[in-house]
């Protein structure tokens, strides 16, 4: 019975995945740039200020991408006219990434778009259920955060 247990949430994540990605794409940008963007603004324009922009290297790490996919984000976010490459006046062997005016639109309305798509989906639920919901996915990654892999 457990087995099938499994088997039922996987398929649930499953189709939760195929939803989320239909979700991300009505922004018209990629889910895995649009947290780029996100990391980007969130070092350009937030706590984190630096008016020079931030390494690929550091989005890199903080997105837990590799460097070369990386790269490709940027190139397509530069493609876009979201995201500029910037040389640092410190070491000019430093290319750090901004955002652009369109970037930082785009983003926003990503952003608004998505918030009030997930409050239709509360508005759906309703108030004890989200409660549940929220209550019920944090503990979800607290178990994913306690399981051991192989790699470990």
């Amino acid at each position: 019975m457990e087995n099938d247990r499994g088997k039922e949430l996987a398929e649930a994540f499953t189709k939760l995945k195929k939803a989320m990605i239909k979700f991300h794409m009505i922004s018209g940008v990629p889910q895995p740039a649009l947290t780029a963007m996100r990391e980007i603004a969130r070092c350009t324009n937030g706590v984190d200020r630096d008016s020079h922009g931030i390494k690929m290297s550091e989005i890199s790490k903080r997105m837990n991408v590799s460097r070369p996919a990386i790269t490709q984000m940027i190139n397509y976010l530069e493609e876009k006219g979201y995201a500029e490459r910037v040389l640092t006046k410190n070491d000019r062997r430093v290319v750090n990434v901004c955002l652009t005016e369109a970037g930082n639109e785009v983003l926003k309305k990503c952003e608004s778009t998505g918030i009030a798509m997930l409050n239709q989906i509360t508005d759906s639920l309703g108030e004890s259920d989200t409660e549940d919901l929220i209550r019920i996915v944090n503990k979800l990654l607290t178990a994913f955060e306690g399981i051991k892999t192989e790699k470990q």
